[in-house]
């Protein structure tokens, strides 16, 4: 595991968040299941915005884990 310095700054709500956790008790992989919510986006154009949305957040969730060194 990477210094927490180098995973996210002092001060941030992701730092915050990770002096929370048992750093030694986080998996080694992590696996990423895209599971589409058609109720969540409703009419086409509320669709898109789901889209982008998910975008969004699989970044950042790749872009953290790989910080953290935990593979994928």
């Amino acid at each position: 595991m990477r210094p927490l310095d180098e995973i996210a700054a002092p001060g941030t709500e992701e730092r915050a968040a990770l002096e929370l956790l048992d750093l030694g008790a986080l998996p080694r992989h992590l696996a990423i299941i895209m599971d589409g919510n058609g109720r969540w986006a409703g009419r086409a154009t509320a669709a898109g915005r789901g889209h982008r949305a998910a975008i969004r957040a699989v970044r950042e969730t790749i872009e953290t884990i790989a910080r953290m060194d935990i593979r994928w």
